[in-house]
C-alpha cells in the first residue's frame, strides 16, 4: 500500500487486513485511503505521546545518586581490595571500541560502592554489570542535560563510551552521529547494552580479549567452581590498583563538577592524577598498548614542524595513518586490515587525548583531516619509556 506521494510497501496479517477493510467500506472510503488518513490522525499522535512518555520515564539524577561515586572523607574499615592480579598481557592491547577512559574510572566506582554496600571486596558479576550500565545511562542522560552548546559535554565528546541511549536520536542539533534506522529502539537499547558490558565492563581473564579492566590490572573474577561459566557464580572485586584508582576522588566529572566546577574549566574527563595511574596501569599490564602510544608520539614529534600559533598544527590524521601502515610498525602489525587499523588508530588517539599525551590542532574539521600534536605530558612521558 501507500499513500499519493510517497509509496511505500506495507504487509499485514490476513485478520487485520480484513478488519481494516471492514471498517473503510463502513466510512465509504477505500482501503489505501482510510489507513493513510488513520496513520495521520491517530497512529501518528499516539507514537509521539509514547515516545514523550518514554522520555519523562527517564529518571532525573539527584544528589543522591552521587554517593554512588562518593569517597569523600570515607575511610574504609573493610579491606576492599584483593591481592590477586593477572599480570601483563604482552599480546594484547585496548579494543578499538574502547574509546574513552571515562567509564572506566565510573565503574571501579561503582564497584567500590558496591563493596561497600556487602562489606567485602567480592561482588556479584552479575550485579556489578547490571549497576554499571544502569548508573552509566543515567548519569549520561544527566551529562546531556546539564550543559549545552560550547561547553556542552555531550557536544565535546565527554559522554562517549556510556550506555547508548535513544536520547541522541534527538540529538542531531548538538552534533549527535547516531543515525536514525528502521531497527527497534527496544533492540538498539539491547545492542548498546551489550556492547558496553563488552568493551567496559567484561571481565574474562581466560579468553582472547579479557576486558578493558583485567587487561589494566584494575579488577579480579573468582568463579564458585573453577569450570564454573555461568555469569551467577562469578564474583568481581577491585585490585590493589583498582581500589587506588577509585579512592583518587578528584574525577573533574565525577567530582568537581559535582562541587561546583564550571563545565568550561573542565577540559578533559580524567584528572592529572587518573591519567598518571591509567599510564602506569598500562605501561605495567599492557606492554603493547604502551608501545602503539609510543610510536605515534614519535611520529608526531618527528613530523609535526608547525607553531601552536598556526591555524592548522599538528600532524593530520591522514598523514599519521600512512605512516604506520607505510613503515608497518611492529606494535600495529596484527592489525591485519586498513580498515581495522583505522578503527584502532581513531580509538587510541581518543584514549590518548583523554590521558593528556596529545591534543587536537586548532581549526579542524571532522574526519581525517583532523589534526594532532604531542604535548609536553606526551613527550615527558615517552622519554621515559
Amino acid at each position: 500500500m501507500g499513500v499519493k506521494d510517497y509509496p511505500r510497501q506495507i504487509y499485514f496479517l490476513h485478520s487485520d487486513l480484513t478488519k481494516l477493510e471492514d471498517l473503510a467500506r463502513e466510512n465509504g472510503q477505500i482501503f489505501e485511503d482510510y489507513v493513510a488518513a488513520m496513520i495521520h490522525s491517530k497512529l501518528m499522535p499516539l507514537l509521539e505521546k509514547q515516545t514523550d512518555e518514554a522520555k519523562a520515564e527517564i529518571e532525573k539524577w539527584t544528589k543522591r545518586d552521587w554517593n554512588t561515586f562518593s569517597i569523600d572523607g570515607m575511610i574504609d574499615d573493610v579491606n576492599h581490595s584483593v591481592e590477586q592480579t593477572y599480570g601483563k598481557y604482552s599480546k594484547n592491547w585496548l579494543n578499538g571500541h574502547t574509546t574513552r577512559f571515562l567509564p572506566l574510572v565510573m565503574s571501579v566506582r561503582v564497584l567500590l560502592s558496591l563493596s561497600r554496600e556487602r562489606g567485602q571486596p567480592y561482588v556479584p558479576y552479575d550485579e556489578f554489570i547490571s549497576r554499571a550500565y544502569d548508573v552509566g545511562l543515567k548519569f549520561k542522560h544527566h551529562l546531556i542535560d546539564v550543559e549545552e552548546g560550547k561547553h556542552g559535554f555531550y557536544e565535546r565528546g565527554f559522554t562517549e563510551g556510556l550506555p547508548w541511549s535513544a536520547i541522541e536520536l534527538e540529538l542531531s542539533h548538538r552534533g549527535s552521529k547516531v543515525r536514525k534506522t528502521n531497527t527497534p529502539i527496544a533492540d538498539r537499547e539491547k545492542r548498546g547494552q551489550e556492547r558496553f558490558h563488552q568493551y567496559y565492563t567484561s571481565v574474562k581473564p581466560d579468553s582472547l580479549y579479557p576486558g578493558a579492566l583485567v587487561l589494566l590490572g584494575l579488577v579480579h573474577l573468582k568463579s564458585e567452581t573453577s569450570s564454573s561459566r555461568r555469569i551467577s557464580d562469578r564474583s568481581v572485586a577491585l585490585t590493589k590498583q583498582g581500589y587506588e584508582l577509585a579512592m583518587l576522588g578528584d574525577n573533574p566529572l565525577l567530582d568537581d563538577y559535582r562541587h561546583g566546577t564550571p563545565p568550561n574549566r573542565i577540559h578533559n574527563p580524567l584528572s592529572v592524577g587518573e591519567q598518571r595511574m591509567i599510564l602506569k596501569a598500562i605501561a605495567e599490564h599492557c606492554p603493547i598498548e604502551a608501545e602503539r602510544m609510543k610510536e605515534i608520539l614519535v611520529i608526531l614529534q618527528n613530523n609535526d614542524n608547525a607553531t601552536p600559533n598556526s591555524r592548522h598544527w599538528g600532524l593530520g590524521r591522514s598523514d599519521l595513518f600512512d605512516e604506520i601502515r607505510d613503515f608497518e610498525l611492529k606494535s600495529f602489525t596484527d592489525t591485519r586490515s586498513p580498515q581495522t587499523l583505522n578503527k584502532e588508530l581513531s580509538a587510541i588517539l581518543s584514549r590518548m587525548q583523554d590521558l593528556g599525551l596529545i591534543s587536537q590542532g586548532a581549526g579542524y574539521v571532522s574526519g581525517k583531516r583532523k589534526r594532532f600534536s604531542c604535548t609536553y605530558r606526551g613527550e615527558e612521558w615517552y622519554q621515559s619509556r
